[in-house]
């Protein structure tokens, strides 16, 4: 009985083929995503060829994944993903289609028809048809393997197609959001840039406009900038909480509130041995991926964590004056896996605005105090001035002295001198 059903299922492919195939071939072209051009090619391998289980696995930088499927209930692609890797290991090295049977011995209604066929183009095997059947449905034979060898290579080509195309349009979708995350950066260093040349005597606004575009360009919770204060502790100069960390959604208001009054409450505190130190002693900008499980993760940064019961990203940015460090920007977010490169690049150049604000500031009551001083001193001077030139205008004209009487005088002089004998 299976063998009347094999031959008669063989006669049926012969004659319907060629039609079939090339149907299928305009059925393909049609296509234009890899998925869809994945999945018309499961459906009509399945059609040709009537498999059981048909699937296409396609290599990518990940290894082999399923693009496209048709299996019976029940049964799981993953599994038979794994059964089959070693024949697709063996297509993609010999670049070959092969038909297999087993279990070798037994009976034909016993056995499995498999079918692997790769999706070769020009520069390797990008992937993989497989169908197969059990023997009480049906068998495959060569002219199975030769329909889908025919059905893979057009399958192949427009595969290569569609992923080149599709690469394309996601290095044009990538570029351009780089371009806009360019764009939104430059605006908002130039904001930045504002504020300093028109708050030239507080960095404060400075600071609360660096937190505002971190709130738009980095995916974190919240984000602080500390001080080293003249008295040498360090000082919260400004904080802002963007959304509330996944661990705290279900707190209520009073719990969300007490724990922030907390953090700030530690301020001002010493500056030695804290994550600010560690920032500016390292020189640049640190990343935690995972600050209580991470390596190099230094007490000070995980520490906090460990006695709050919590995990998340961390990175700080020291704020550096020369070798000196005046301050830290850091940021903070629940979902662990750290920082990008441009992020840190990004954080580095709000730390020297920063420095740029404070030291204007810094620079500009200084200049002031420099000013208030020197027209205080000459104020005095002023007066000082003032009071002399009143005083010499009070003080009385002496009278010039008056020539004596000759008469008189002769009268005394002879006396005088008689004296004098």
């Amino acid at each position: 009985m299976n063998t009347f059903r094999v031959k008669r299922s063989q006669r049926c492919l012969d004659v319907q083929a060629p039609e079939r195939l090339l149907d299928a071939v305009q059925r393909l072209h049609r296509q234009r995503t890899a998925e869809d051009i994945a999945t018309v090619l499961v459906d009509e391998a399945a059609a040709l060829c009537g498999a059981q289980r048909v699937m296409v696995a396609l290599d990518t930088a990940q290894g082999l994944q399923v693009a496209a499927m048709r299996l019976p209930a029940g049964e799981v692609a993953a599994t038979l993903l794994h059964a089959i890797t070693p024949w697709l290991t063996e297509a993609r090295r010999t670049r070959k289609a092969r038909l297999r049977h087993g279990p070798q011995g037994a009976e034909p209604q016993d056995q499995r028809s498999c079918l692997v066929v790769p999706l070769v183009v020009a520069g390797g095997a990008i992937g993989h048809l497989y169908a197969d059947i059990d023997g009480a449905r049906g068998r495959f034979d060569g002219s199975h393997l030769r329909v889908l060898g025919r059905l893979a290579v057009a399958a192949a080509v427009m595969l290569e197609h569609a992923q080149a195309i599709q690469g394309l349009a996601a290095q044009v979708t990538e570029g351009a959001a780089e371009l806009t995350n360019a764009l939104e950066q430059q605006t908002a260093t130039s904001k930045v840039l504002e504020v300093i040349s028109s708050s030239v005597d507080d960095a404060q606004p400075v600071l609360e406009q660096i937190l505002e575009s971190c709130r738009h360009l980095f995916d974190a919770d919240s984000a602080g900038v500390v001080l080293i204060g003249d008295d040498g502790l360090l000082h919260l100069a400004a904080w802002r909480t963007f959304r509330l960390a996944s661990f705290m959604q279900d707190w209520p208001q009073t719990q969300i509130d007490a724990f922030y009054a907390r953090a700030r409450s530690v301020f001002p505190m010493k500056a030695a041995g804290s994550a600010a130190e560690f920032a500016i002693k390292a020189g640049g900008v640190l990343n935690f991926p995972d600050v209580l499980h991470g390596d190099g993760v230094p007490d000070s940064v995980r520490v906090p964590a460990q006695r709050a019961a919590m995990n998340y990203s961390q990175m700080i940015a020291p704020m550096l004056l020369g070798a000196a460090g005046i301050g830290t920007i850091t940021l903070m977010r629940a979902r662990l896996g750290g920082f990008t490169d441009k992020e840190q690049a990004l954080l580095k150049t709000f730390g020297d605005q920063a420095v740029i604000a404070i030291q204007n500031a810094k620079m500009f009551r200084e200049t002031n105090e420099a000013l208030e001083r020197q027209t205080a001193t000459a104020e005095v001077l002023r007066v000082i001035s003032s009071s002399v030139s009143d005083t010499q205008q009070k003080e009385p004209t002496r009278s010039k002295p008056r020539k004596p009487n000759p008469a008189w005088t002769r009268a005394w002089r002879p006396a005088t001198l008689c004296a004098s004998c």
